[in-house]
């Protein structure tokens, strides 16, 4: 799978490489590393897994979840991943994790892929599953999608037109 982004073609493993990196570089950034030690993490919207296998590499210690509604991209996932890791086969608007479980959430154009009718019904997914003080990176062109997540108190930690950084 390709990707674009400002003009350049990039793969499936050079995005989770980047990403791999630019999590815990953001959280150091923004002074809130911390929530790293809360050890759990959700793909919202996993695909083959890429991302995650990347960051279990550095952390592995960390509980990850992907969520994803393609079993065939599940199936590829569980080939990546460490063993422990749940793979989940759920709508992002509705997914069966608990209550303030997960320290940090992520996501990589998935509100492209939805309905615009989902969006606010994603957003209080999220802020529903996240901890007190949980993170959610979004890499998406938020603009658009970004209100749902203010009006349920979410604070924008960073925004560079590409991605967004909310804490709950």
């Amino acid at each position: 799978m390709k990707f674009y982004s400002s003009e350049v073609l990039y793969s499936e493993q050079d995005f989770a490489e980047c990403m791999r990196d630019y999590i815990p570089f953001m959280l150091n950034e923004l002074g809130i590393a911390d929530v790293l030690n809360d050890g759990s993490c959700v793909d919202l919207g996993c695909g083959l897994g890429t991302v995650i296998a990347e960051l279990q590499k550095e952390y592995p210690y960390i509980h990850f979840i992907g969520i994803d509604i393609n079993q065939g991209c599940l199936d590829e996932a569980r080939n990546r991943v460490l063993p422990q890791t749940r793979l989940l086969r759920e709508p992002l608007d509705h997914t069966s994790l608990e209550n303030s479980s997960v320290s940090i959430a992520f996501s990589h154009n998935i509100y492209q892929l939805c309905n615009e009718k989902t969006y606010p019904a994603i957003a209080n997914e999220i802020y529903r599953i996240l901890r007190k003080g949980g993170v959610y990176f979004a890499q998406e062109r938020m603009e658009e999608y970004q209100a749902p997540f203010l009006d349920l108190g979410f604070q924008p930690l960073y925004n560079n037109g590409w991605g967004i950084v909310f804490r709950k």
